[in-house]
């Protein structure tokens, strides 16, 4: 056998066994060339009995070359390339195109079945394994989400919870059937892929017996060379193998086209031209390699670069001192992105690390506050409070590593479930003081709605300011009776301040008076001419304002008009200071304040902006204090740094507008 005339099988042979060893390509890519011996003998060939024979073989390795060539170009036009043929198809690890903006949350169980059944009966099975699993996680999310109502109702009508027991729910036994429909289906389906796999692995195996065959047949050379192309296209057309075959099955094909080529002996012109076109296509194969390292999606790169060694193997050698280097080129592109593919996973793999520490600090944090004894409410809606910030801290955090990812999260949800429940029995608890609250608030009702129609104006006025003031001390009543005993209360005390409010409205003499000092103010204001001086200019506006106030009340039809007008003139004029912000926001307060003390029920109203404020006040201390121990909570664990920095800003904000809000506070405390 001479050996320039084994360089294309036993190149093929040496590639294939050499890439079993490189650890970050898959089976079938090929890791080495080997150089061969150079001792070339007279390559003029006896067996080829004439010249037309040889014209046919050269015509025909043009053509192979050229179909060659067709495929290597197809890579840069396709870039959605198929899984190699020997290539094992990883049902576990599927990927769908759109499965990161899938989005199930506003879908409803049955909705949910629905796209479930129609994944069965139009979806491809063996591609939809996540999207089927989010479907189900969703769907016993709203399951389970529905029981827990069920159940707070059950509660809610004075039953024993232990005693309570879900509804069945018709929407769950349709889910379960059409799941073990879609396993059956999966399962069906792996079934006839191995089938289909042993299938190809006996039609791979039939062409290695044919390829021998040739060898000993009778047939002219032509035809025999021809019948050899043949089977080569029949081989790469057939579908993948079992994984544990492959191996084996490549060594045995590469031994027979090696004894082929030994025993056609193709002269030496022929194989020249072929090696020169073999050159020239794994040239090709390098240039598009080095291009995949510019290829920003690096899964997408890796498998490219399969379908590239895979033809790369194909193609066949090349002249033997442009094989190191060019194989060297070959493969240095490929340990590029090999390691690019590694360093993406490595770091995605830490990622997750990171994740499951963060995700542990937060379930131990919860499990602190189940071992804290709270006994008021204002207690529970703090640490409540706590909570619902720590599940959105979880919602920001990504996944954890798959294998402890599910137990991260039902450590986290057994915790907060822990702490809700006791939630629920503590105000389980306190239902007879809630019924008790009511009792009393019923009774407060009764009295504002006996002085209702009162015209005893001040001291009615007093005696409404001391329920409401009782009122506000009571602690909370029954949930389904909250919003309609709040609204008798407040029926009765406004029935009262607008019949004082229309009282007075009609009785002053003096509003006409009121209202022409009123429009003179106005006419003031449009004539005013503004000084180089914004203070001074800012102090006679002021002033301006305190006078409208000081004025007193107007007829009430007229009312709305004229504080109209007034307030357009004013901000006009205004508008020409160029204020800063914070300067207009005080005067639009102050205009509030303005507002207020000119209106009807002055006080009341007064009172119910005070509240708000008081309100407001309120939560932003509680929330500061919520902060700064979420400040100190993650003040030890690492890439916490951009997270401390929010919750500063949030709480140096929070403080200036506790300030701000506290001066308005005492501007409020000035009018009561």
């Amino acid at each position: 056998m001479k050996t320039d005339d084994l360089m294309h099988s036993a190149q093929n042979n040496n590639d294939s066994s050499e890439i079993i060893k490189n650890e970050s390509l898959v089976t079938n890519q090929v890791t080495n060339e080997k150089s061969e011996t150079e001792n070339e003998t007279d390559l003029a060939d006896n067996n080829l009995k004439a010249e037309s024979s040889a014209d046919t073989i050269l015509r025909k390795l043009k053509q192979n070359s050229e179909e060659n060539q067709i495929e290597i170009n197809s890579i840069e036009k396709d870039d959605s390339i198929e899984e190699i043929e020997e290539e094992e198809e990883d049902d576990d690890d599927d990927v769908e195109a759109d499965i990161d903006n899938l989005d199930l949350s506003s879908l409803s169980m049955q909705e949910l079945n629905s796209k479930l059944n129609d994944i069965i009966i139009n979806g491809n099975i063996k591609k939809t394994k996540n999207i089927v699993e989010i479907i189900k996680t969703n769907f016993y999310k709203r399951h389970h989400a529905e029981i827990e109502k069920q159940r707070l109702a059950f509660i809610e009508n004075d039953g024993k919870e232990e005693e309570f027991k879900p509804a069945e729910n018709k929407f769950e036994d349709e889910f379960k059937q059409l799941y073990n429909i879609y396993k059956e289906k999966r399962t069906e389906l792996n079934i006839i892929a191995e089938k289909e796999k042993e299938k190809n692995l006996e039609a791979k195996h039939e062409i290695i017996k044919r390829i021998e065959e040739l060898i000993n047949g009778q047939e002219s050379l032509n035809d025999t060379f021809q019948e050899f192309k043949e089977l080569q296209k029949q081989w790469q057309n057939i579908g993948v193998i079992p994984q544990s075959e492959i191996k084996n099955l490549w060594s045995a094909y590469n031994y027979q086209v090696e004894k082929f080529y030994d025993f056609v002996k193709i002269n030496k012109d022929l194989r020249d031209l072929d090696f020169k076109k073999n050159l020239e296509h794994k040239i090709k194969l390098c240039e598009q390699a080095e291009e995949l390292l510019l290829e920003p999606k690096v899964v997408t790169a890796f498998k490219i670069l399969q379908k590239l060694h895979r033809i790369w193997r194909e193609i066949g050698p090349v002249p033997s001192d442009k094989r190191d280097e060019l194989w060297d080129r070959f493969k240095e592109a490929t340990a590029k992105i090999n390691k690019n593919h590694q360093d993406y996973f490595e770091s995605l793999k830490k990622e997750q690390i990171n994740n499951f520490k963060a995700k542990t600090l937060i379930s131990e944090k919860v499990e602190e506050l189940n071992a804290l004894q709270i006994n008021s409410h204002r207690e529970w809606e703090v640490y409540s409070k706590e909570i619902v910030e720590l599940q959105r801290l979880w919602k920001l955090i990504g996944f954890a590593p798959k294998k402890d990812n599910n137990k991260i999260y039902s450590r986290f949800r057994k915790a907060c479930d822990i702490f809700f429940n006791n939630k629920r029995e503590f105000y389980s608890k306190s239902r007879e003081e809630e019924i008790e609250n009511l009792k009393k608030k019923e009774e407060l009702c009764i009295q504002a709605e006996s002085m209702q129609d009162s015209t005893d104006w001040r001291k009615t006025s007093d005696l409404y300011i001391n329920l409401q003031k009782k009122w506000k001390t009571l602690g909370p009543v029954p949930r389904k009776n909250k919003d309609e005993i709040w609204q008798r209360f407040r029926t009765a005390c406004d029935v009262f301040f607008n019949n004082k409010s229309n009282h007075f409205s009609s009785q002053d003499e003096s509003q006409i008076e009121n209202l022409n000092l009123k429009k003179d103010l106005i006419e003031k204001v449009k004539s005013i001419k503004l000084s180089e001086n914004k203070k001074e200019n800012f102090l006679i506006l002021n002033e301006i304002q305190k006078q409208w106030t000081e004025i007193g009340y107007v007829p009430l039809k007229e009312k709305d008009d004229v504080q109209k007008e007034f307030r357009s003139e004013l901000n006009k004029v205004f508008e020409k200071l160029k204020l800063d912000e914070s300067e207009k926001m005080e005067l639009q307060f102050q205009n509030k304040i303005d507002n207020i003390k000119n209106s009807a029920n002055s006080k009341f109203k007064a009172r119910n902006e005070r509240d708000k404020i008081v309100f407001k006040l309120d939560k932003l201390k509680s929330d500061i204090i919520l902060w700064e121990n979420n400040i100190g909570f993650f003040a030890k664990s690492k890439n916490a740094d951009s997270m401390i920095k929010d919750f500063n800003k949030k709480i140096n904000d929070a403080k200036d507008s506790v300030k701000n809000l506290e001066n308005q506070l005492n501007m409020f405390d000035d009018i009561l």
